[in-house]
């Protein structure tokens, strides 16, 4: 271990020993409860973004939240994907498919900015499918302009999520 990895590991191990004291919490880490989804507890972790930490623990909620929602509907794209049958269906397959890996992209943007501000993303699928918001598509839909209005649907709900979270964070 080098002179400088010895100093930092030091500041760590003080800066987390503080952090225990003032909230009897385990090395590194304390429990929190997240912003106004009711999600599960959650570990915050040391961040150097200047926020107070009852504001990064609200973010990360919201966070953690809309990375639910955006992974379930990365999924339901990808079933819409999987599943679509009738006139138009190849356009439609490769649609989905499209559609659902930016979901993906935008699913590891928001992950990121959680860790970020010290949270931990609560980003897999059992997570997302205990805390989405967004409705599951019905089993009777099967066709291409069925699919086609039940993500148009969900992606809207999602947008107005997004807004309403965006304005809550400002």
């Amino acid at each position: 271990m080098t002179q400088r990895q010895s100093r930092h590991r030091r500041s760590d191990e003080q800066w987390q020993g503080n952090r225990r004291a003032q909230s009897g919490g385990t090395p590194g880490q304390s429990e929190q409860s997240y912003g106004q989804s009711g999600q599960t507890h959650g570990r915050m972790f040391r961040s150097a973004v200047g926020l107070p930490d009852e504001t990064r623990q609200a973010m990360v909620g919201m966070l953690n939240q809309s990375l639910a929602d955006t992974t379930d509907l990365m999924t339901q794209c990808k079933f819409a994907h999987w599943n679509v049958k009738g006139m138009n269906f190849y356009q439609l397959h490769l649609l989905f498919d499209e559609v659902a890996e930016t979901f993906e992209g935008h699913a590891d943007i928001i992950a990121e900015r959680a860790t970020a501000l010290g949270g931990e993303a609560n980003g897999t699928a059992r997570a997302a499918a205990a805390n989405t918001r967004i409705p599951e598509i019905s089993p009777d839909v099967t066709t291409g302009p069925e699919y086609v209005e039940a993500l148009v649907e969900r992606v809207g709900m999602h947008a107005n999520n997004l807004r309403r979270e965006i304005e809550l964070a400002v």
